[in-house]
């Protein structure tokens, strides 16, 4: 399955999320296989990865699935937001 590009941040969740629905299945393993910026492009553009990661998930999950996930992240959505909102600008610092 090739990645989806049109999820310029989340075409890593949607290629696990149909993986996952296609039977296959993940092993948590207690050793880093990754590093990775904190400062990087998901953590700049937070409020449009979480709003492509609502995206897949109404395209992909059934109907309980959506009922259980989209509430959560709606609410992380907004509280992003606000946080973004009332952040303190770095030239008032």
């Amino acid at each position: 399955m090739p990645f989806d590009e049109t999820y310029s941040l989340s075409a890593d969740f949607k290629f696990f999320k149909l993986a996952f629905l296609k039977g296959f299945r993940f092993k948590q393993i207690d050793l880093p296989v990754t590093i990775f910026d904190t400062t990087g492009a998901s953590n700049q553009n937070r409020i449009k990865g979480l709003l492509e990661n609502i995206k897949i998930i109404k395209e992909t999950n059934h109907l309980a699935s959506k009922i259980k996930l989209l509430p959560r992240l709606y609410f992380v959505v907004v509280f992003a937001k606000l946080r973004k909102f009332f952040k303190p600008s770095r030239s008032s610092k």
